[in-house]
């Protein structure tokens, strides 16, 4: 699961350097896995926020 998700990942430019993640639905997806209750309410968050970029 997570090497898809890395596969996936976005590059940021952040000061002078190049910052990899995941993106924000493979975010998503590892969040729904781990099922946590702050997960949950962080999904909750990720999808009501406008993406920025």
């Amino acid at each position: 699961m997570f090497l898809e998700t890395w596969q996936n990942r976005e590059t940021f430019q952040l000061a002078d350097q190049h910052v990899q993640v995941v993106s924000r639905s493979g975010l998503i997806q590892m969040k729904t896995i781990a099922g946590r209750l702050q997960d949950l309410a962080d999904i909750e968050g990720l999808q009501q926020e406008p993406r920025n970029g």
